[in-house]
């Protein structure tokens, strides 16, 4: 689901003609990190990862380095920081960002709100946790943030809203 989506957008891209700029939050970031950077189109593209992917001293777990292979410091990056900051000082807007983490309804619909304030007009916020029997809470807050813009692509629980215009774009 999220190699088709980012496959959709990163044809839109190309286009432009602008590498894509992507964040995955949460866990499992390796995983949906090589689905989209195996879907960039010829202008390229970088994943950023906040979550699971440092050590408690800031350093690149071996785990997480060895799923993500040799595309680590190519197409994927690790960033420092907890998913619950605010990365308001980004230099570039994001084309997407994903989330695959759950919680409390207010944590949830806090981290998305902040997040969702950094894509672009026509980009996609996206997530893993649409499940409404085992995430009664996550599901809620997307349905409060995005209402009926948000729609669930397939019964694996990943679900996707594309960006209205920002007044942050440029």
């Amino acid at each position: 689901d999220i190699g088709e989506t980012c496959i959709d957008l990163s044809a839109m891209e190309m286009q432009r003609g602008k590498p894509m700029e992507c964040v995955v939050i949460g866990d499992f970031t390796a995983a949906y990190a090589i689905a989209m950077s195996n879907s960039f189109g010829g202008s390229g593209g970088r994943v950023l990862c906040i979550g699971d992917c440092l050590d408690p001293s800031g350093g690149i777990k071996e785990s997480w380095a060895s799923v993500v292979g040799d595309r680590l410091g190519k197409t994927i990056f690790p960033v420092k920081g907890d998913t619950k900051e605010n990365y308001q000082g980004l230099e570039k807007m994001l084309d997407i960002v994903l989330f695959s983490t759950c919680g409390m309804y207010h944590e949830t619909a806090s981290l998305i709100s902040k997040w969702a304030g950094l894509v672009r007009s026509g980009g996609i916020v996206c997530g893993t946790q649409w499940d409404e029997d085992n995430y009664p809470a996550s599901v809620a807050a997307i349905k409060e943030i995005f209402g009926s813009r948000a729609a669930k692509r397939s019964d694996s629980g990943f679900w996707y809203v594309q960006s209205g215009v920002s007044q942050y774009e440029n």
